[in-house]
């Protein structure tokens, strides 16, 4: 079974563990590899709340 980019949708061929293409991760994120995105547990709920009381959605969760 062949792996899909999550970014564009297309066949990735490279032999990676990854599920994107590394020009899809440039182009998308200006690197070749992912940013490292820290955010604590304890935050998450609360920007959730935030997000709820402007009347945000979060989609795909």
């Amino acid at each position: 079974m062949s792996k899909i980019c999550l970014c564009c949708g297309k066949e990735i061929n490279e032999n990676t563990t990854m599920s994107w293409h590394k020009e899809c991760l440039y182009k998308f994120f200006g690197t070749y590899s992912f940013p490292d995105v820290s955010v604590l547990e304890s935050e998450i709920e609360k920007l959730a709340i935030q997000d709820i009381n402007k009347n945000f959605s979060i989609t795909g969760v």
